[in-house]
């Protein structure tokens, strides 16, 4: 039991204590609530005037700050004689003292910051400072006189410069806000009668020692009285807890019980088909096994520890075998109850471990007490505005407002039939009938035929600054609706009149800010603040950022954020950026983390905007967009918008701006210029070639299309080779019913999503590099998180040694910590130092294969792909973390822990991944299949000598004998793999269809090609226009049947397409087959087989 449970402060800025007021005040609030210790703040007198007064109450002066004339002024008054006030530092600003109840014993603060910034920033000094004298658990209460978030304040302007030095301070102290209930701000002024202030400056901050040692503590914002601020209460034990029915809940850990599947097994088999008894049963029986079986996961660690230390001793005097087996039965139960015990925190937390890092931490723990913080009912505000947390007032107000909403008013009795009980109209009901119809009437009748309802709360008044305040109130008191300043939000959306300010998007700041808290960095590694923080930007900003441009400061705000979260706040002594931010804003199959930069994230979202109202034209939202702003223009070659405009319009062209390029036209019908208009991926070719002939000026792409194929000889322009094949490469349609339309030039689809629109922005401004090979394997890689960023600082070379940290004069000492011996760099770390490699030769690594050759890249990726790479990678994590408690001091606990925990990472990574990992392959034998004897098969295959580069496609058309019936080949110029293979299937089958073949079956080894013709949304991809072509064609009145085979299978169609790479020609039809593929024929008709690995 806490010694403390009972224990109540009570701090107030009492604005003069000495007046009967205050005094008054002071008395009731002591009579109510007995606090252990009274705060009080601004005193503007001497305590000496007032003694009495408060010895009269049983309180007595532990610290008294007296004020200078009405400024300062610090009284810490103390009852009762079960603890003990000792003086730790005393300040203008700041008291602290220690509290022992027992041999218990934390350290409190007491604030009142002055109101001018200047010596209030000496009090945030003065506090680090503090920070380093008080060594246990750390609370701070009183008058701080700033706001952290702009969510704390209403009417003035927000110093988010001042807040940023409120935040560092509790960033450098390990503080974090305790929670406050009832009312939302502490003060309150009003100026002229006319503006309205109120702030959230009274506060109590606590660190996280503090806060596991007071888990129910809490915060109540009390009834303003005569000061303009609100008493704060703080309750270390929480409110007094009354004896309720728990509601029944499956516990996880119950699982890891042997016994309990006989629980569930027997429950189910009494009543097999009635689902809820079964529940029920499953319900009680589990209740029983908990209390009976399972038991208290905490009692039964703290007895197992017990009876293991007993053991150990009797190990020490008489070792015996049986003792030595029930030392190994005892710590397996104790590893068991270890299990559980991180269930039972995974499950009260309600988050993902693996999302965060590891299992049982203080992240987990302080998650669950703030959950159980936030939900539960402290306290209501009754229907007169009173704050009231007594519990039974609290089961009365919740009982009649159920009773008031689900019950019905009707009075329930014995029904008189007789005629007195006919429906008859009063005298007021028959006046009614002649009375005049008001203005009142006519709108409720209205509301009710047309379903509309006018909300008077969700309403607002607002009026233009030539408007008087006196007019508005009156026309606020004839109407009932309330006078605002703005119009708020509707859907999340902040309604904006005028110019657009960064105090509209403080919202989402405040959010960011909460999520990203600076406690939870401290308590979660890299990897988990990186996971947060990428959840946190892709779910709070996003609903506002796909609709609005959001201010350049807000963006630089969110990104800065996200930045000392990461690497921690380097302006109060956090960590150092390890890596240019730049990259790790890139997409992780480019090097980067995936953080997203908040700029270009909302670029990306508002360009979704962009494509519906390019390709949504049904939407009603599109069509009032088109006829108000677009009208005739062509909408990717807006340029400006007028001042007029909604700012959702304005954001919109200003995305257009930053997206334009990445626009282009798919051709359909052509009616497109050949040099002006952006038809290929190089761009509008206008702006390529230096010269365009007067006479082509004019033409039209439709222009160059010649029976299907491309006539670029009546250009009497100079087309240069690149330009030409890429030309080539360009499908012409052969469907009529076919139209340009406007498409995303980086998706194969042609459609535009955000990530594509990020990754293009990105690359467009950074020119990511192409070599993603080594990036691919690591976001592929089945390993911890933690694991996986240290590798990925170690393939960006930007490991922490004691190089980089020499490099960055971080340290005057480039030698390893470890063996004082050489100059550590990331090799010497991870492999070549004494204590690394005793490591890796233990564990069988030294002597194998490449372990001491290549670069760190090719050798990481090389050990993990082997047999041993969970192994590997627990190894590589638990040697840094062993160097790093070598060099920054922090507790090792020898080279048997280190072991331990090497193989205990790679068994629960084993477990977690090792069947994924796992592939059984064989080797089969593939051979051309002849087709029936009424049938002929097509043989296709494309080739392509790069991604992009010279393409060809090729095949050829066989009896069922196997013989040479027709081949083709077509050099189609520069694209990338998918095209030849399209083109294949599409020149084979035109082919067969014209030399009157109707039973047809064709083969590719192309799945990609095979699965588009199947496909439902094609109609913006690349090669729509070869895929309509093929589909028209397997329309027609034949019999085709298209299937996947294996390339061991498709040799001969392999040879005609890589022939066509080699040679400049179109479309060649060979009635002979060429020469050098005679041989590969008849293997396919002698049935030789050969092997392939699945």
């Amino acid at each position: 039991m806490n010694c403390f449970d009972d224990f109540i402060v009570l701090s107030w800025n009492v604005r003069g204590a000495a007046n009967a007021t205050s005094k008054r005040h002071c008395k009731e609030l002591i009579k109510k609530y007995h606090p252990s210790i009274c705060v009080l703040l601004e005193t503007h007198v001497q305590f000496g005037r007032v003694a009495s007064f408060w010895n009269r109450l049983g309180y007595f002066p532990a610290v008294i700050v007296e004020a200078s004339g009405h400024a300062g002024g610090i009284w810490v008054l103390r009852s009762g004689d079960n603890f003990s006030v000792s003086t730790v530092d005393v300040m203008a600003q700041c008291a602290t003292v220690e509290i022992k109840a027992g041999s218990q014993a934390w350290f409190m603060s007491l604030v009142y910051a002055s109101p001018i910034p200047s010596l209030r920033y000496q009090l945030w000094d003065q506090l680090i400072s503090v920070r380093t004298m008080v060594n246990g658990p750390w609370m701070l209460i009183g008058d701080f006189n700033e706001v952290l978030l702009p969510s704390e304040s209403i009417g003035g302007v927000f110093s988010h410069v001042r807040a940023g030095k409120f935040g560092e301070v509790l960033s450098a102290c390990n503080l974090t806000d305790l929670e406050a209930k009832g009312f939302k701000f502490t003060w309150h002024r009003h100026i002229q009668g006319v503006r309205h202030l109120a702030k959230k400056l009274d506060r109590a901050l606590v660190d996280l020692e503090w806060r596991d040692k007071f888990p129910e503590a809490f915060v109540e914002n009390l009834g303003r009285l005569h000061s303009d601020h609100h008493p704060i209460l703080l309750r270390c034990g929480g409110l007094p807890m009354f004896k309720r029915e728990r509601p029944f809940r499956f516990e996880v850990a119950w699982s890891t019980h042997k016994d309990y599947q006989e629980v569930v097994s027997g429950a189910w088999s009494v009543c097999e088909k009635d689902v809820l008894r079964g529940l029920d049963i499953v319900k009680d029986d589990s209740i029983i096994f908990n209390k009976f079986t399972f038991g208290n996961i905490f009692r039964n660690k703290r007895r197992i520890l017990h009876r293991l230390v007993g053991v150990q001793n009797c190990l020490d005097e008489q070792p015996t075998d049986s003792l030595a087996m029930l030392e190994k039965r005892l710590w397996q139960e104790y590893n068991m109850v270890l299990q559980q015990e991180e269930l039972f925190w995974y499950q009260k937390s309600r988050a993902k471990w693996v999302k965060y890092g590891d299992r049982n931490t203080k992240f987990f723990h302080t998650m669950t007490m703030t959950r159980r913080k936030r939900n539960r009912i402290h306290g209501l505000f009754l229907q007169n505005g009173n704050w009231c947390t007594e519990d039974k007032i609290l089961q009365s107000e919740a009982l009649h407002y159920f009773k008031d909403l689900f019950c019905s008013n009707v009075p329930v009795g014995n029904v008189d039939l007789g005629l007195d009980a006919l429906p008859k109209i009063s005298d007021e009901g028959k006046a009614g009938l002649v009375r005049i119809v008001s203005k009142e009437e006519v709108v409720n009748d209205f509301c009710r035929a047309s379903g509309l309802k006018v909300n008077l709360d969700k309403s607002r008044i607002m009026g233009s600054k030539k408007v008087s305040r006196g007019k508005k109130e009156k026309f606020s008191r004839l109407s009932s609706i309330k006078v605002a300043g703005d119009l708020g939000k509707y859907l999340g959306f902040p309604l904006i009149q005028g110019r657009v300010k960064r105090a509209h998007f403080n919202c989402i700041i405040d959010k960011i800010k909460g999520r990203l808290a600076d406690w939870k960095g401290k308590l979660l590694n890299k990897a988990g603040r990186i996971t947060l923080a990428k959840s946190v930007l892709t779910s709070m900003p996003i609903y506002l950022m796909q609709n609005m441009w959001l201010p350049n400061a807000t963006c630089m705000q969110i990104d800065k954020i996200v930045r000392q979260f990461i690497w921690g706040n380097q302006e109060t002594g956090g960590s150092w950026n390890l890596i240019n931010w730049n990259m790790v804003t890139r997409p992780r199959i480019n090097g980067g983390l995936g953080v997203r930069e908040t700029r270009f994230g909302n670029i990306s979202l508002l360009g979704k905007l962009i494509w519906h109202l390019l390709n949504s034209p049904g939407k009603l939202w599109v069509q009032m967009l088109h006829k108000k702003y677009v009208k005739n223009q062509v909408l990717v070659q807006i340029q400006n918008y007028s001042n007029s405009s909604s700012y959702c319009w304005k954001s919109i062209i200003r995305a257009l701006q930053h997206l334009r390029e990445g626009f282009m036209i798919r051709l359909g019908t052509g009616d497109v210029s050949i040099w002006y208009d952006k038809w290929l991926e190089f761009g509008k070719l206008a702006l390529i070639l230096p010269v365009v002939n007067i006479s082509d000026t004019e033409m039209l792409v439709k222009d160059l299309w010649d029976d299907g194929q491309w006539n670029l000889e009546s250009l009497s322009t100079v087309i240069p080779n690149d330009i030409r094949f890429g030309i080539l490469a360009v499908p012409i349609p052969r469907d009529q019913n076919l139209k340009d339309c406007v498409v995303w030039e980086n998706s194969m689809a042609g459609t535009y999503t955000p990530h594509l629109g990020y990754t293009w922005l990105l690359n467009k401004s950074r020119h990511m590099e192409d070599d993603t090979g080594k990036w691919h394997w690591l976001v592929k890689l089945k390993a911890i998180e933690k694991v996986k960023h240290l590798i990925w600082l170690i393939f960006h070379g930007c490991l922490p040694t004691n190089t980089l940290r020499f490099r960055r004069r971080l340290t005057d000492n480039q030698d390893c910590p470890r063996c004082q011996f050489a100059v550590e760099d990331t090799w010497h770390c991870i492999r070549d130092c004494r204590r690394a490699w005793e490591v890796w030769q233990e564990l069988g690594f030294v002597g194998t294969t490449n372990f001491l050759g290549g670069n760190t890249v090719d050798w990481i990726i090389q050990q993990v792909d082997s047999a041993q790479g969970h192994l590997f990678l627990s190894a590589l994590w638990w040697i840094w973390r062993q160097r790093n408690c070598f060099a920054f001091g922090n507790h090792y606990e020898g080279d048997v822990w280190l072991r331990r925990n090497i193989w205990r990472m790679a068994i629960d990574s084993h477990m977690a991944w090792g069947e994924d990992m796992k592939v059984t392959k064989e080797t089969i034998q593939i051979l051309w299949q002849r087709p029936p004897w009424d049938f002929v098969k097509i043989n296709v295959d494309g080739s392509s000598l790069g991604n992009p580069g010279r393409i060809g496609a090729g095949g050829l058309i066989r009896a069922s004998t196997g013989n040479f019936l027709v081949g083709f080949t077509i050099f189609a110029g520069v694209a990338c793999n998918l095209l030849p293979e399209l083109l294949a299937i599409a020149k084979g089958l035109k082919l067969a269809w014209d030399r009157g073949y109707r039973k047809i079956i064709c083969h590719s080894d192309s799945k990609d090609a095979l699965r588009l013709l199947s496909a439902n949304q094609v109609g913006f991809h690349k090669y729509r226009a070869l895929i309509f072509e093929i589909r028209e064609l397997l329309r027609r009145d034949w019999t085709v049947r298209i299937e996947h085979t294996f390339r061991e299978a498709n040799f001969c169609a392999d040879f005609m397409a890589k022939f066509a790479t080699s040679c400049d020609n179109g479309l060649m039809i060979w009635d002979e087959p060429p020469q050098g593929l005679q041989q590969l024929l008849l293997a396919d008709i002698m049935g030789i087989s050969f092997p392939r690995i699945v």
